[in-house]
């Protein structure tokens, strides 16, 4: 803040050479960054230096993952009827919802920023027009941290990494 920085990057501290657990450490970076935030304006990029790094715990991660097992359901319509999500759309609608994508993002960052709960999320999402759908991973890690009470986007973001989707904000 001294320099009128607007924006900063950090190594993942001493969970390197000096094998200070990452989870850990991920866990201080995320919350002193949170307490920052609140206070001022900057991008911060954390760095990491491998995909493990990235996620949050062992325990998070499973859970989240057990989450989107028992309800996703593209995987299920793929053994169900021998046909993928993707199949179900033409390539206008497609292109649609990507076009979508963003703005709906936009609204479930603002209603994680607000803290609602699962059923006021999908009823403000709603009044613009979006819903969040058992067909999207994205929507159901969402869907996870909304019932798990957990708004900590820094989390949020990790995680949706972790499992190759779009974070919220971006």
């Amino acid at each position: 803040m001294e320099y009128k920085c607007e924006s900063i990057a950090f190594p993942l501290l001493a969970a390197g050479n000096l094998s200070f657990p990452k989870e850990l450490a991920l866990q201080v970076a995320i919350n002193a960054f949170s307490k920052f935030l609140l206070k001022h304006e900057m991008q911060i990029y954390l760095v990491v230096f491998d995909r493990n790094a990235v996620v949050l715990s062992q325990q998070l991660f499973h859970s989240v993952k057990s989450y989107i097992d028992d309800t996703y359901i593209e995987k299920k319509s793929l053994e169900e009827y021998g046909i993928s999500d993707s199949e179900l759309y033409d390539e206008k609608l497609i292109h649609l919802r990507e076009a979508m994508s963003f703005r709906r993002r936009a609204e479930v960052a603002f209603a994680i920023a607000l803290e609602l709960n699962l059923n006021e999320t999908k009823d403000f999402i709603g009044k613009a027009g979006y819903a969040l759908t058992h067909s999207s991973k994205f929507d159901i890690i969402i869907e996870y941290f909304l019932l798990e009470g957990n708004y900590n986007s820094f989390e949020i973001n990790e995680t949706l990494f972790a499992f190759g989707q779009p974070l919220i904000g971006a």
